[in-house]
């Protein structure tokens, strides 16, 4: 517990200020959960990545202000982490976010530009290692107003990351990764935990029209790319189709995501004979809905379900990874 103490108070000490001075700021508190479960696929162990996702969001305007300031605490439970080495699971064990972002409008611009910083720990007694990775990002968001009902709009970011851990691609069968560290710099498994720059991005672009006042739709296309050092590249491009339909208190967003292109290109600096690029495409399907109950408090849900063509380090086929998604929060807005 001693890595969340310092983040929780400061961001705790954050929601006691604004919730302070709500005559002279706007914005919301949020409360939520998430849970993401996957599916035992007969040998293979994908239900481990199965797990629990409680977080508190918030965001705050001050008064006659462009900036918004927001940001998020999520830390992640994993039930089936007995079945890891060591009973710890190797993937993170939560994030915390913090976003400022300006609003400028010019003509038919909005300009939405921020900056943010993400870091993102894992379980420090995991088979591999001291493991985290801390992101700088940089919001290069705008909307261009194409009619009164049409916009065209991109959202998204930039990241440099300062990442430690030990990289599968730095271990070997033999401990202290073949002699290159020592056995006092090793965890009680024998591996090394190493820093590294990564950097990558992740974008959505579109127009959203608006049908009349209850209806809209949104066309566009997902990207993401991950350069992860000494480890892989992870390139992944979906068509995208949102709509959203209100009703009284009611709003009802389903959505897809279609796979048009996903290639994960291996590297090792240990072994260039391994680089080999791996087709692992999948597809979303989701849907988002809202309940207002008055001006301050509201409901919201959120639900998909995903199939991800898998391959082994070899580029051979292996049984398909489902996932679904599931989302409940409770809103206040101040």
């Amino acid at each position: 517990m001693k890595n969340y103490q310092r983040p929780c108070i400061l961001f705790f000490t954050a929601l006691m200020m604004i919730s302070a001075f709500p005559a002279f700021a706007g914005g919301y508190i949020q409360f939520g959960s998430e849970y993401e479960y996957y599916p035992q696929k007969e040998n293979i162990a994908y239900h481990r990545l199965t797990s629990y996702n409680p977080y508190i969001r918030f965001s705050y305007r001050p008064q006659d202000s462009d900036w918004t300031y927001s940001g998020r605490i999520l830390l992640k439970e994993y039930p089936y982490k007995n079945d890891y080495n060591n009973k710890v699971s190797t993937s993170q064990s939560g994030l915390y976010e913090l976003y400022a972002t300006n609003y400028i409008k010019s003509g038919n611009f909005i300009f939405r530009p921020g900056i943010g910083f993400r870091i993102i720990p894992y379980d420090k007694a995991n088979y591999y290692g001291e493991r985290y990775e801390r992101q700088l990002r940089i919001l290069p968001q705008f909307d261009y107003l194409l009619t009164q009902d049409s916009r065209f709009y991109l959202n998204g970011f930039f990241y440099i990351a300062d990442s430690k851990g030990s990289r599968k691609n730095d271990r070997t069968t033999d401990p202290y990764n073949n002699g290159e560290c020592k056995a006092s710099d090793a965890n009680a498994f024998g591996f090394c935990s190493k820093k590294y720059s990564d950097w990558g991005y992740e974008f959505d672009a579109g127009v959203r029209h608006n049908i009349n006042s209850t209806n809209s739709v949104a066309l566009g296309v997902h990207t993401e790319f991950d350069d992860v050092t000494n480890n892989y590249d992870d390139q992944l491009i979906q068509g995208t189709l949102d709509y959203q339909y209100r009703t009284g208190k009611l709003t009802l967003g389903p959505y897809v995501r279609i796979a048009l292109d996903r290639s994960i290109k291996l590297k090792s600096e240990k072994n260039p004979a391994s680089n080999i690029t791996l087709k692992q495409p999948y597809n979303r399907y989701g849907l988002r809905a809202n309940y207002s109950f008055n001006g301050r408090w509201s409901m919201g849900a959120e639900t998909y379900y995903q199939e991800e063509k898998m391959q082994d380090q070899s580029g051979n086929d292996m049984q398909s990874r489902q996932k679904w998604f599931y989302k409940l929060n409770v809103q206040y807005n101040f």
